[in-house]
């Protein structure tokens, strides 16, 4: 029986040793980027989908080794200096996560700029600035809008010029927040900007390690940090030009069943983006949400 033992062992090894589909844990490639003065708050923060009475805010928390949960407590003021804390919570993230927490904070007063921040792993990280939603027409609203931030092109600047516009009342973004492709694929790497994974994006790994790298970013993270975002989805968050089961640049002998990827990026944007598990398209939040 003794070589019978010594295959289960051998099997056993290999499956403990296996990445579980389940719980990827973010490639270490993207931690050159990290600021080490925001430690354990790399990606900064970030809020969206801005309703009167409510609005998501996120983060994401780096252990330096792997946990199975981290404590973070997450609080909102009505003032940058959080001398009186409105809201306050501790909640709990794991790897299931990816160690980003999204919370739902309600019960705020409309048409009002919040601020507010995340404590975990003895840190704090930068401050949020914020703004709910008005409940009656204004003469005026200000938003920016936004789309198409390839990495490999460029710095993302526009960002953070949109950051330094302390008078906005939200971003709109009109998708490909992200692209897929791999390296050199579409983009021009001679400024030092390459994408991670380096290669085509189609596993849940791969949406949590791309979107990693496009917020350590310093205009995406400073934009993020200054106002809340309306979004939309395009193609290239997926593939290019996109249809319901498939797409140009999609080819489901390699990559695997375009619905399967679709449902990985879905389950992505759950925990990883400050938007509803629902997408709201921005029509709904102009004309019904902000009076527009």
């Amino acid at each position: 029986m003794k070589p019978l033992i010594n295959i289960l062992f051998v099997a056993l090894l290999i499956w403990a040793c296996t990445p579980k589909d389940s719980t990827p844990i973010l490639e270490e490639s993207v931690s050159i980027h990290f600021d080490q003065s925001l430690k354990p708050f790399y990606h900064g923060v970030a809020s969206g989908d801005p309703l009167a009475d409510r609005v998501i805010i996120w983060t994401r928390v780096t252990p330096e080794t792997q946990m199975e949960s981290i404590d973070v407590t997450w609080e909102v003021s009505e003032t940058d200096d959080f001398q009186v804390v409105t809201h306050s919570q501790t909640t709990t993230t794991s790897p299931e996560r990816d160690y980003t927490v999204k919370v739902d904070v309600d019960e705020l007063q409309p048409d009002k700029i919040y601020y507010y921040r995340f404590k975990a792993l003895d840190g704090i990280s930068i401050t949020g600035r914020t703004k709910t939603a008005p409940t009656s027409a204004k003469d005026s609203l200000k938003f920016a809008v936004a789309s198409c931030s390839n990495y490999e092109w460029g710095y993302f600047n526009a960002y953070e010029r949109i950051g330094e516009r302390d008078v906005l009342d939200a971003v709109i973004h009109l998708g490909d927040y992200i692209y897929e492709y791999g390296p050199g694929r579409y983009g021009d790497t001679t400024i030092g900007r390459f994408n991670l994974p380096p290669h085509e994006i189609v596993s849940l790994l791969d949406y949590r390690t791309r979107y990693s790298l496009y917020r350590l970013d310093q205009g995406l993270r400073r934009v993020h940090q200054q106002h809340p975002f309306i979004t939309i989805w395009d193609d290239h968050e997926l593939a290019n030009n996109n249809y319901v089961d498939g797409a140009q640049n999609h080819q489901s002998d390699k990559e695997g069943d375009f619905l399967h990827v679709k449902k990985l990026h879905e389950k992505h944007i759950t925990n990883g983006c400050p938007f509803a598990k629902t997408k709201n398209i921005i029509a709904h939040f102009l004309l019904e949400v902000w009076l527009i």
